[in-house]
């Protein structure tokens, strides 16, 4: 985009006041026009009545002024490059900046593409790990090697185990309990050192 540029102080300009309102509105416009078009401040005649009505009028007071001057099919701003960006200087202008944006474009295409190829996720692999990493929580599920060589559980394994339970405690005989028969004779035939107990009666082993 070009900027048609008008000093703050033009309203109170002489050339400006002498020739008028209107004939400054057409100024305004024309000017504006010349910067899309880069025309170097040069206006066709065919453009003025769509610019203003009694434009050709208008434009004589622009003269008489000196705000215009005549030129071969049209009028031409007075000391247009004074004030005014030239064609040249805004080609210029655009071409750097194309070239700057290919530059910019070319290395973050360049940075993509580094990012891609030392980003990439292998099989198994998650998203924001580095390649050939496992992720933390399968990690976890793998068993450990101890400095001596010998394979031991992880932790989380170990702590997710059930407690072992120890072996069940001796309970008292019964007050009613009897000893039979083949119970009495297989203790005396194998523990012939212990005391056969029947009820409230201990049998000795002779």
């Amino acid at each position: 985009m070009t900027w048609f540029k008008v000093d703050d102080s033009f309203h109170s300009h002489p050339k400006a006041m002498a020739a008028g309102p209107a004939a400054v509105g057409l100024w305004t416009i024309a000017g504006s026009w010349s910067n899309a078009n880069l025309t170097d401040g040069f206006v066709p005649d065919y453009m003025l009545p769509r610019f203003a009505e009694d434009a050709h009028e208008l434009a004589l007071k622009l003269v008489a002024a000196g705000l215009w001057r005549r030129a071969k099919g049209g009028h031409r701003f007075h000391d247009w490059g004074d004030y005014q960006p030239t064609r040249e200087t805004v080609l210029n202008e655009r071409r750097k900046w194309s070239e700057k944006k290919a530059r910019q474009r070319a290395g973050k295409q360049d940075q993509d593409s580094k990012s891609s190829s030392e980003g990439v996720v292998s099989p198994g692999d998650t998203p924001g790990e580095s390649p050939g990493e496992s992720s933390p929580s399968r990690s976890r599920t793998r068993s450990r090697t101890s400095p001596k060589g010998e394979v031991t559980p992880d932790d989380s394994l170990r702590s997710s185990s059930p407690p072992q339970r120890g072996a069940k405690r001796g309970q008292r005989i019964p007050d009613d309990f009897e000893a039979t028969p083949d119970m009495i004779e297989w203790a005396r035939t194998n523990t012939p050192h212990v005391g056969t107990c029947t009820g409230s009666v201990t049998v000795s082993q002779t």
